[in-house]
């Protein structure tokens, strides 16, 4: 009975995978099996490869255990970039445009991992929270932006206190 639900979620899981497999092997929608922006359906790879082998480095190479000690921290200071990273590959595909190679998201990670090959030259344990909150004042920066981008375009009052302007054809 203990494994009825471990066998489904691997049933399940490998059902998703050949849907995910079946598009990187054949291509996506576009042109020449291209996504619909022209981008290789592969593109957010090198984005995700990226992130995870930053925070696979900060693991390995971190001198006061930094992920045993703080697991938390970790996670979420490499989960709001990711977040961002993923924010900004919904906002390319729903514009149908292409996502550049280098992102601000990539930028606290980075400090953590130079300040850790020059032999912790910043306390990792302060320098992971200064990456907790770039990262996140990171995403919350990127998300705001797009939300007002989209306001603007849909003529709509976000983040604002004032009260929207009415139509004059509206008289109620």
């Amino acid at each position: 009975m203990k494994m009825i639900p471990a066998v489904f979620t691997l049933l399940g899981a490998i059902f998703s995978c050949t849907n995910y497999f079946r598009v990187i092997f054949t291509g996506g929608r576009g042109k020449n099996g291209s996504t619909i922006a022209g981008t290789s359906v592969l593109s957010p790879a090198f984005h995700i490869t990226v992130l995870l082998l930053l925070a696979v480095l900060g693991y390995k190479m971190s001198s006061e255990k930094l992920f045993e000690k703080n697991p938390c921290l970790f996670v979420l200071a490499f989960g709001f970039s990711s977040a961002k990273l993923t924010n900004r590959l919904v906002v390319a595909h729903m514009s149908k445009s292409e996502m550049q190679r280098s992102d601000a998201a990539f930028v606290a990670p980075l400090l953590l991992i130079i300040n850790q090959y020059f032999n912790s030259f910043f306390s990792e344990h302060i320098l992971l929270w200064g990456v907790l909150v770039l990262s996140a004042c990171d995403l919350v920066c990127y998300c705001t932006s797009v939300c007002k981008q989209i306001a603007t375009h849909l003529n709509i009052s976000v983040f604002s206190l004032q009260k929207p302007k009415t139509c004059r054809n509206n008289h109620h």
